[in-house]
């Protein structure tokens, strides 16, 4: 068995980045019972300046209310103008018209719209209409009246394939440019641990993501979890899954990498550089570095082990748990 398509081996500059801020001076709790406040808006700037120093990558901001702040608001401006392609989340309530007036200099792509709560199967329809799904029904209209493209973004937080369906088919008939997924599912246990998911089904949720590939229309140019990338894998005797059949008949399977510290990376908003959000490991910590993205893009030890191979997401969370268990063990002497 090979990989048809390989991830790059060279070229390892961050291409996308997705960070979730929190409001201004609130305090965060960590794992381990510390807490720290989260970044200042001159902070977050000094952040975007390392970003830019290292490339030029997609920042997604993703939180509460973002579209709404005028600190973000002020962000984006600034990441725009080092050169870096922003990307702004929010719920559908969190857009106005007087805010998709402020953004429009930006262009049509500035904007995505979390649909999460709102797309559900309904009872003798094909959604449930309730207030979630009519504001965003409303909030789809505004924003092509005001000229922007739909893009669409969900968080997984559980492998819930019907779930995404649903999703998937409300952005297939809204004519959606593009559908995001975010993934934030807690793996390493088993099916036997409540809540907790095991890592063959996390792989085999995330390759059957790209099944969905299949049935999206041509104008929905993006859908993927955006830390992975898929490829397929020719297919001898094992039993085929998601499968594909190229010209000549023969059947593929999709297979996917992990895209963390290769091109890939997230940041907390109290400034902690991480391979993934669902991840506990602390890949660095921006305030302690001057806020050098660059620094830690370039030395983290996680990043460079991820960099050694082609991974997916449950072979990475293993790496990620071997790393911290030599980190802690270096410590401890």
């Amino acid at each position: 068995m090979h990989y048809s398509t390989q991830a790059e081996t060279e070229d390892y500059r961050p291409r996308l980045i997705v960070w979730q801020l929190t409001p201004a001076q609130e305090t965060v709790t960590r794992r381990n019972g510390s807490s720290r406040e989260v970044l200042t808006p001159n902070e977050r700037h000094l952040i975007l300046e390392g970003i830019a120093r290292t490339a030029k990558p997609i920042v997604v901001l993703t939180g509460d209310h973002l579209p709404q702040r005028p600190d973000v608001f002020e962000l984006v401006q600034y990441g725009i103008a080092l050169g870096l392609k922003m990307i702004v989340e929010g719920k559908p309530a969190d857009f106005t018209a007087a805010t998709m007036r402020q953004y429009s200099a930006f262009g049509p792509k500035i904007f995505r719209v979390i649909i999460d709560d709102a797309v559900k199967p309904g009872t003798g329809t094909r959604f449930d209409q309730g207030e979630e799904y009519e504001e965003l029904e409303a909030t789809v209209k505004m924003l092509r009246s005001c000229g922007f493209e739909l893009h669409l973004s969900v968080s997984i937080d559980h492998p819930d394939i019907r779930k995404l369906a649903v999703e998937h088919d409300y952005a297939f008939r809204r004519s959606a440019s593009g559908f995001y997924c975010h993934l934030s599912i807690a793996g390493g246990g088993t099916r036997d641990q409540p809540g907790r998911d095991g890592e063959d089904e996390i792989d085999g949720y995330i390759d059957a993501v790209a099944n969905l590939k299949l049935y999206s229309p041509t104008n929905m140019y993006y859908l993927s979890p955006q830390c992975v990338k898929y490829g397929y894998r020719h297919i001898g005797e094992e039993p085929v899954a998601v499968v594909e059949r190229d010209e000549e008949g023969n059947v593929h399977e999709w297979r996917h990498w992990c895209l963390g510290g290769k091109t890939f990376a997230f940041i907390t908003g109290e400034g902690i550089v991480k391979i993934c959000a669902q991840l506990p490991a602390d890949d660095g910590d921006l305030r302690k570095c001057g806020y050098d993205f660059k620094k830690i893009w370039e030395t983290s030890d996680s990043f460079r082990l991820l960099r050694e191979g082609v991974h997916t997401c449950s072979q990475t969370r293993e790496l990620s748990k071997a790393a911290m268990e030599h980190q802690s063990r270096r410590i401890d002497r």
